[in-house]
Parts: C-alpha cells; structure tokens; sequence
C-alpha cells in the first residue's frame, strides 16, 4: 500500500510539473537556454544562443547572452524572481546580437513573475507578458 500511494503521489506530481504554472513544483534551478524575447524567437543564426543558469542554492545567477556574461544574485519569493546587480563583461557584437542582449539584461533589471508552460519556463513583467521563455 506504501509503495502504491507513493507511485499514486509522484505520478500526480509529474503530471501537476507538466501543465502546472504554480512555480512551487518546478526548481528553478540548473541551465536554461533562452528561446525567445519579447515574443521573437532566437535566432539560429547567432554564434551563441543565450543561456541562463540559477543556482538555487546560493540564490545566484549566471548569463550567457549570446555575447557577454553576466553573474549575480537573486531573490525569490513565491513566483517573483528579482536580480541584484551583477558583473558584466563588456565585449561587441552584431546589431542583432546586442539588440538580443539589450532585451535580455533590461528585463533583468526589473521583478520577473516565473511559470511554466509545459517544458517552458516563462518570465513576465508585471502586467503578464511573457518578456522571456526558456527551456532546459
């Protein structure tokens, strides 16, 4: 009966992870590759596609942006994700690429609400639209 109710609870889990967009049943935590912002999908075209990563452990964070990296702290509170200042490098890229760049680090400045679509996970502003959409 044990090992039933318990195959009974992680197949419900499994199935609230999928559809869910209550954050509490997903960790935020490992690498994410960003698939779109501000609605426009990433290009397969650029040199790098941007990455995420959250260590939920010490609450930091760690971007890729398809140019420069950016490393910081952060604070979650139930679905609100904020970022602290990071550290950033400052190198050049193509105009696509740093028009991509600009979209991801200006979101990071301002509290995110996270959720997730199925695999996706989503960050919105706080009129609920979706600004970034990841996937791990």
């Amino acid at each position: 009966m044990k090992k039933l109710c318990l195959a009974a609870a992680t197949a419900a889990s499994l199935v609230v992870a999928s559809c869910s967009t209550t954050p509490a049943v997903v960790s935020l935590g490992g690498e994410w590759r960003v698939v779109s912002f501000d609605g426009e999908t990433v290009s397969d075209t650029v040199r790098q596609r941007p990455v995420m990563a959250f260590n939920t452990a010490d609450s930091t964070y760690h971007v890729h942006t398809g140019i420069n990296l950016l490393n910081g702290g952060f604070h979650l509170k139930g679905s609100t994700l904020t970022f602290g200042p990071g550290a950033m490098t400052m190198a050049a890229g193509s105009p696509d690429a740093m028009r991509m760049e600009r979209a991801i680090v200006g979101h990071l400045q301002q509290p995110l609400t996270w959720s997730m679509q199925r695999d996706t996970l989503c960050l919105s502003v706080a009129d609920g639209t979706v600004v970034l959409q990841l996937v791990k």
